[in-house]
């Protein structure tokens, strides 16, 4: 029976305090020394591509993401928000005017990131096949949303405990100045409702819901399409509706909870072996004043002449009649 594993999947793009997800820590743009959790082995490669505005996709990128996305918010809204400039010096508003990079750290235009995984750190898929499944889910997601999903870059991790993938994407329409970022008008535009039409639109009931939702289901359809077996049954009540950082922070506690017990485990076998180690020493140490005596007698057996050439020993040795008792004389 094959070995089914959890597809997790969390949204985000703001930490508690309101500022935007920094995306150093996707493609390791930091110094990784001080960061205990993460391994760089080379067995343990990271996988990185970015998404050039014309679609492209470089699997081997030259600049850093953060570099990468600076330049996509350059060139996509410099328009849009050149024209929103112009109104509102005209309107006597300058103090509104927003510059490519303001708009990138804005809480409600910054990319979104996706957090996707299958399994824990005890049960994953394979390596391969989960890198099959994200640019199947990459594929489908583009395919079915393109036209207001835009994908920017990912970065699949092997460095830490558990293999997971980073991707950051935005939502665009077209706006009266030019492109411009909107979530809900995207979604409203590619024709997504709120899971109860019937029912106003409120924290749990929203067009984001249903996307959610829509591309889980294709994240466990590009799992499936490669011989992943999904774990359909909940594993605790409200899970999905965490953020990205509590789902790290969970994780991070969880990893060194584990960290602990394997330590603490580790701590109990060393100070079982030692107590060993000093039974072992003792009993060689009894052996060792055992034998001395026997090997003394040994010794003066060994001095003591029957003819000139011809000890007492060499006569016990003539006449031991098994190879046990010959070999057991002489190795003393």
């Amino acid at each position: 029976m094959a070995i089914k594993v959890r597809a997790t999947m969390h949204n985000g793009r703001t930490r508690a305090t309101g500022e935007s997800y920094c995306v150093k820590h996707n493609d390791r743009d930091f110094n990784i020394a001080h960061a205990e959790h993460i391994n760089p082995a080379p067995e343990r490669k990271n996988r990185y591509f970015i998404v050039e505005t014309d679609g492209t996709v470089n699997s081997r990128p030259q600049i850093t993401f953060e570099e990468h996305e600076k330049r996509v918010y350059a060139a996509l809204f410099s328009e849009a928000l050149n024209r929103q400039a112009e109104r509102y010096i005209k309107d006597g508003h300058a103090e509104r005017i927003r510059s490519t990079e303001d708009y990138r750290l804005a809480p409600k235009t910054c990319p979104e990131e996706t957090l996707l995984q299958l399994g824990t750190r005890e049960q994953f898929a394979d390596p391969q096949m989960f890198i099959k499944a994200i640019n199947r889910w990459c594929q489908q997601m583009q395919a079915t949303y393109g036209s207001h999903w835009r994908l920017l870059d990912g970065a699949i991790h092997f460095d830490e405990s558990t293999p997971h993938c980073h991707i950051r994407q935005i939502y665009t329409v077209a706006g009266k100045d030019g492109l411009q970022i909107s979530q809900s008008k995207a979604l409203k535009e590619l024709g997504i409702e709120r899971p109860d039409p019937e029912r106003p639109e409120s924290k749990h009931n929203n067009a984001k819901m249903t996307f959610t939702q829509q591309s889980r289901q294709i994240w466990i359809a590009a799992a499936r399409e490669y011989g992943i077996e999904i774990e359909e049954i909940p594993e605790t009540p409200g899970r999905a509706t965490r953020t990205k950082e509590e789902y790290i922070a969970q994780k991070v506690r969880a990893e060194v909870s584990q960290a602990v017990s394997e330590r603490t485990a580790i701590q109990e076998e060393v100070a079982t072996l030692k107590k060993t180690k000093g039974r072992l020493e003792a009993a060689i140490e009894r052996i060792r004043q055992v034998l001395q005596p026997v090997q003394r007698l040994i010794e003066k057996l060994a001095t003591y002449h029957i003819t000139p050439d011809r000890t007492v020993l060499d006569d016990i040795i003539a006449d031991a009649h098994t190879a046990p008792a010959l070999d057991t004389i002489q190795s003393l």
